[in-house]
């Protein structure tokens, strides 16, 4: 039993650093507007989300990461919104998902702003340009609570 707890101690420093810290979080939207640019979608909404309170960053006591982890985390919600194709949706996600920090995407919502043309010529019915699709989420940026924190 001691020689498995000394085991899970050592693993905490590991899984820590897959957590942000509030210096990180202050990055952020440098981060995703650098993602925006890249992938040339037009970034509609960057609003970061306050608690009941109007605090910018919530306790996670609600179980939402497993009840061990209630009142070590902490979350920051960022809503997040764009204009962009499909292609362009899906690589935001896969950087999203190879962020260095922990984020979770939730309330995930996509839907058709611009449908693509078809074009009828010699005959054959062609797709001309990709839909633009308005696309909305939110993402947790998650951290622990550090000693200096209250």
């Amino acid at each position: 039993l001691q020689a498995q707890i000394a085991q899970q101690q050592n693993r905490q420093p590991q899984i820590l650093a897959l957590l942000s810290s509030s210096k990180t979080v202050d990055t952020l939207l440098l981060d995703f507007n650098k993602i925006f640019q890249q992938e040339k979608v037009i970034l509609t909404k960057y609003e970061p989300v306050s608690g009941p309170n109007g605090e910018p960053l919530l306790v996670v006591d609600d179980g939402s990461f497993g009840e061990l982890v209630n009142g070590k985390l902490q979350r920051r919600t960022i809503a997040i919104g764009f204009e962009g194709t499909i292609t362009q949706t899906q690589s935001i996600i896969q950087r999203l998902e190879r962020f260095q920090s922990l984020v979770v995407i939730k309330n995930f919502n996509a839907k058709v702003s611009t449908p693509p043309t078809f074009v009828f010529n010699k005959g054959e019915i062609k797709l001309q340009g990709a839909p633009i699709l308005d696309v909305s989420f939110d993402v947790d940026v998650v951290y622990p609570i550090s000693s200096e924190e209250p």
